[in-house]
């Protein structure tokens, strides 16, 4: 590879840089007035990039017969990366400025629990999504054409395979209702307690993080060594903070081991399914285990002047299902329900099978049905989530793969260290050690199912996922 394809590719990883800080800006520090402009700076980092991807360097490049696997596994990503981006240039910028344009209106309709102030941006952003699936589907399903911005390895057929037995099963438990009874307890604190037991988890798995607060926690990295999260507090429930801190930096240790050192964009994350797996496992098979809950009471009694609960209730509080309206504090029983609906609306949503005037209406029905839930307004229903403001169609299925995925990657990680001691006194090298060999340090350097085997040596399974959630919920 010559030195100027070389420089070619970093500039590329540049422009997405830069894009992921004015991203970040945007979510935790912009005001609000400025939100024209950033459409417009968003928009022209968008066409700058388009540019750089489309450039003759890395076309000339992709007619270049491989030397090696290596060299091939890095045609195939330059080649599916010009693909998506060959997209007319007028769309490109549209979309990017619509994305800063609805996710302020769907703030706002969020706040005020009034779905009317964002249907008409939302109805944009499908009919604009719609388009990028129509250049780019080739035979494939609009869905599917979007799917793959996500994770290139999977359909939608496949997710159904896994999604429809998962599905029965939990909500038939549900309905029987005779799980056991717990209840899940609050932990109120001050804002300032928080924050300080949420940096506490930062400097324990990545120190070098960056942490702050926005309406829907999320993490980016920046470039490497520049990683940043946001999380949300509640005074009166500390744990809302603390999982969503911990959910956010199972991404930000997948982007500190990455593979920096490799060619644009071999050293880039694989897909959101491995992504979100990352922060499932962290989340909740590591952040709901026994060991781990040892850890956090020991924290609690450090940093809080009173517990108004034992250890051994705890436990019990933290593996209680009880179904929530909103999906980031649901229980992680009943998450993957909440999962399974959006994926089915926002695939009838691009279709063109479902109108966005009925999306309240149906979303509450399925909350209903799965969830037995009635939900009083839109805040708490169709609005809660800020995907598809910014136009991320086909995010939402990544994180039930990304659940069994991890639940298969804490097996293992049980069997192959000794993760109990581990998480019991805080130590958790061997842990970052493990997934540094067995996931993150390969990038995009394998498809899916290499890296499945490579790691936890199994498909993804829903029957293996539902017994791991019996096991800690209903046996436990």
């Amino acid at each position: 590879m010559s030195h100027s394809l070389k420089a070619h590719l970093d500039q590329i990883n540049y422009l997405e840089s830069t894009k992921k800080l004015l991203s970040w800006d945007k979510e935790t520090l912009m005001p609000k007035i400025a939100t024209s402009f950033r459409a417009e700076q968003s928009a022209f980092i968008e066409s700058l990039l388009q540019d750089r991807i489309l450039d003759d360097k890395v076309k000339n490049y992709l007619s270049v017969p491989p030397s090696n696997s290596q060299e091939k596994r890095h045609l195939q990503l330059l080649k599916d990366l010009v693909e998506k981006n060959s997209l007319p240039k007028d769309l490109v910028e549209r979309l990017a400025k619509h994305s800063v344009i609805a996710t302020e209106s769907w703030r706002e309709a969020r706040e005020k629990k009034d779905f009317s102030l964002f249907q008409a941006d939302l109805k944009e952003m499908i009919h604009l999504n719609q388009q990028v699936a129509d250049h780019l589907k080739k035979g494939r399903t609009r869905y599917d054409a979007l799917l793959s911005f996500y994770d290139r390895d999977l359909t939608y057929a496949e997710i159904q395979k896994l999604f429809d037995p998962l599905e029965k099963e939990l909500k038939n438990i549900l309905k029987e209702n005779t799980y056991p009874k717990n209840t899940p307890l609050p932990l109120p604190a001050s804002i300032d307690q928080q924050k300080k037991i949420c940096n506490f988890l930062v400097e324990k798995i990545v120190p070098t993080a960056l942490l702050q607060e926005s309406t829907h926690p999320f993490c980016d990295m920046i470039c490497p060594g520049d990683i940043r999260l946001t999380t949300r507090y509640n005074s009166k429930d500390l744990f809302e903070a603390l999982y969503s801190t911990l959910h956010e930096l199972g991404h930000a240790l997948y982007d500190s081991q990455l593979p920096h050192e490799q060619l644009y964009p071999l050293n880039q994350s694989l897909s959101l399914t491995v992504h979100e797996s990352q922060s499932k496992l962290f989340e909740t098979c590591i952040g709901g285990s026994r060991d781990f809950l040892h850890l956090l009471y020991k924290v609690f009694q450090n940093n809080l002047p009173q517990i108004p609960f034992s250890f051994e209730e705890m436990v019990k509080s933290r593996h209680a299902i009880l179904p929530q309206p909103i999906r980031i504090e649901s229980d992680e029983f009943t998450y993957p329900l909440h999962i399974i609906f959006r994926t089915k609306i926002e695939k009838e949503l691009i279709e063109g099978q479902l109108q966005v005037e009925d999306l309240p209406k149906v979303f509450r029905e399925y909350q209903k049905d799965l969830l037995g839930l009635d939900v009083p307004d839109d805040a708490q229903g169709c609005l809660q989530d800020i995907h598809w403001a910014s136009g991320s169609f086909g995010y939402f299925p990544t994180y039930l793969t990304g659940c069994m995925y991890a639940a298969d990657q804490y097996a293992c990680l049980k069997n192959e260290i000794p993760l109990a001691d581990c998480l019991q006194k805080g130590e958790l090298e061997p842990l970052r050690n493990w997934l540094k060999k067995a996931i993150h340090g390969y990038g995009s350097l394998l498809n899916l199912q290499d890296l499945l085997q490579k790691s936890t040596k199994k498909p993804l399974s829903a029957e293996r996922y539902v017994s791991y959630l019996k096991e800690r919920f209903l046996n436990g």
